[in-house]
């Protein structure tokens, strides 16, 4: 098994990473929310993230999706 402590001293693995984000819904839920999503692979694995917030995109908009 690969830990993190096997990098020390050297560069860390290539990864690549995407953003996006989606209005979301669930069936329970009085209103749909803004859910931003990051996806990021790497050599040491996946780490796939998302954070649900009713705070508007930069430009002061909700976003617009499914």
């Amino acid at each position: 098994m690969i830990t993190t402590s096997d990098y020390v001293g050297t560069l860390m693995p290539h990864s690549t990473r995407t953003y996006h984000e989606v209005d979301y819904s669930a069936g329970s839920w009085p209103r749909s929310w803004r859910v931003i999503l990051k996806a990021e692979v790497m050599s040491l694995g996946s780490n796939p993230r998302f954070v649900v917030t009713s705070f508007a995109n930069r430009h002061g908009e909700r976003s617009e999706g499914g």
